[in-house]
């Protein structure tokens, strides 16, 4: 007879492997619907190697309306800055980080692939005359992971199932990250 340990392990391996197995139908699930970003972000979850994933910026600017909202109005806000810290012959670094708000991201592509990250973006000015140039450096920072608590749902599996699947070997939570670099000139 079997003691209740191995019942209870017996029944957490089939589960997870239930769940792992939805996680994967929901990944090709994404890809008929054409969720990539968020079904390859899913399979690279799945196959556990926890390795850093890049993801393009460029392409994140192009399919996502609120993303490119947000780029923008952080460009703006640099050259703000610039504008007010920039002297003759100095040039200034500027520098700041922030906790984003999922909705940044908001839709089912990115927003299911992303959700909310950190950001941080370094910005390099020059001024000539009435002309200010500025490299401006924005950097994606994020973790994908999964909240045992919470009651959320991707797809065919929930937040908590994808956490199981992590704690107990199946997947394998991995760092994202992603870089974006443009030149900016103005006049004022």
């Amino acid at each position: 007879t079997w003691d209740s340990e191995k019942e209870f392990g017996l029944f957490n391996n089939l589960t997870q492997v239930w769940a792992w197995n939805s996680a994967l139908v929901t990944v090709g699930g994404g890809k008929v619907f054409g969720l990539n970003a968020s079904a390859g972000m899913l399979w690279h979850f799945l196959d556990d190697s926890g390795d850093l994933m890049i993801v393009s910026i460029d392409q994140i600017l192009k399919e996502n309306y609120f993303f490119s909202v947000f780029m923008r109005g952080q460009i703006n806000q640099a050259m703000i800055f610039a504008e007010k810290l920039v002297c003759k012959n100095k040039v200034p670094t500027l520098i700041s980080a922030t906790e984003m708000d999922p909705f940044v991201l908001a839709g089912l592509n990115w927003g299911y692939a992303i959700h909310g990250f950190s950001s941080s973006a370094r910005a390099l000015v020059t001024k000539c005359g009435k002309k200010y140039q500025m490299s401006w450096h924005f950097y994606l920072h994020d973790l994908y992971d999964w909240d045992l608590h919470s009651k959320g749902r991707g797809g065919l599996v929930t937040d908590r199932q994808m956490a199981m699947l992590h704690r107990n070997g199946f997947a394998r939570e991995y760092p994202v990250s992603g870089r974006y670099d443009i030149e900016v000139s103005w006049q004022k």
